[in-house]
């Protein structure tokens, strides 16, 4: 199954819930920089609007997050939600993503497992993975996609994105 049909699956089980997100290379690159960044949990939680948003916080190896350090949020999302190009956005990769709080994450994260009980809280991604992407010639950020696997399992999609926001290959 690619990455688009996971998209599409999606969609499709979730219609009011968020596709995807755009953050600037900017954001990885300091959740990476973080002594002892293994990797970057990416939780689920819902912003002031009452829209579902990402919270990305760095992780060690073992597991424990870098509570103390940059956490981020405000990612670009597609507008209009569009799982073929992905293009639109309201602001360029380069600016999406900035830094928030640890309580402003922290509500945001209890908020949606509050309304959320029974969804998929967080995933970890591994520290090569972003990298991984992020060596690929002109990436400008990483789309992180809400997408389901051929079981019908919550997962996540990263998609590298050049300047324009369009998902390169």
């Amino acid at each position: 199954m690619n990455a688009h049909e996971m998209l599409a699956l999606w969609q499709q089980q979730y219609p009011t819930y968020t596709v995807a997100q755009l953050y600037g290379r900017h954001v990885f690159e300091g959740l990476l920089a973080i002594k002892n960044c293994a990797g970057i949990t990416v939780f689920n939680g819902i912003n002031e609007e009452g829209t579902q948003a990402f919270v990305l916080i760095g992780t060690n190896p073992q597991g424990f997050l870098f509570i103390d350090d940059p956490i981020f949020d405000m990612g670009s999302f597609p507008f209009p939600p569009d799982t073929n190009t992905f293009a639109g956005f309201l602001q360029p990769p380069a600016m999406s993503g900035k830094e928030i709080s640890r309580e402003t994450a922290a509500v945001m994260i209890n908020k949606w497992q509050e309304e959320q009980p029974e969804d998929l809280h967080a995933t970890l991604v591994s520290r090569a993975e972003v990298e991984v992407l992020l060596m690929i010639s002109d990436c400008a950020g990483i789309m992180i996609c809400n997408a389901l696997d051929e079981e019908g399992h919550y997962t996540l999609v990263l998609l590298p994105v050049d300047a324009t926001g369009a998902v390169m290959a």
